[in-house]
């Protein structure tokens, strides 16, 4: 008798090849996550360090000590608000930074929940499967039962008739 041979074979290696695809899909957007997220923390400190730039020539235009002329505080003033500038740019860029990782984030989450989705269809299917497996072996015990029934009563018939013919 033939062995079983499961009739949605192709469509569960489709499947589990699809979960496969979906894993490294998730990997790959998992690690453009993390590289956004670096990016991110890069605009950042840099951002922290325009800020403290901009903190010690406040504090250095507002020393008693200097000796500041006119010339001298005019360039500062432009230094000032040269730096404040680069300040607003910098929030800009973090704050686009920001969404591009939330968009990153957004990614990763579709991503996994189509990979949860694909492993529950590779899951039905493995039950179905299973499932199937064991129908088929309980309908080949029966048919082998039926078969050795008939063998039984065929030889205990052969053997009532010898003995009565004797």
């Amino acid at each position: 008798m033939a062995g079983f041979q499961y009739r949605l074979q192709p469509l569960l290696e489709l499947k589990l090849e699809h979960r496969k695809e979906l894993e490294r899909a998730l990997a790959a957007r998992q690690r453009e996550l993390a590289m956004e997220r670096h990016a991110l923390a890069e605009l950042e400190r840099a951002q922290d360090g325009l800020r403290s730039r901009v903190a010690e020539a406040l504090r250095t235009r507002l020393n008693p000590d200097s000796s500041a002329n006119g010339y001298a505080l005019e360039l500062h003033t432009h230094y000032l608000r040269g730096l404040m500038a680069d300040v607003e740019i910098g929030k800009g860029a973090v704050a686009a930074q920001r969404i591009r990782v939330g968009e990153f984030q957004d990614m990763v989450a579709e991503t996994r929940r189509q990979l949860a989705e694909a492993a529950r269809e590779v899951d039905v299917l493995n039950k179905h499967r299973e499932r199937s497996e064991k129908s088929f072996l309980r309908t080949v015990e029966r048919k082998e039962a039926l078969e050795q029934d008939e063998m039984g009563s065929i030889i205990f018939n052969h053997g009532r008739r010898h003995e009565s013919s004797q």
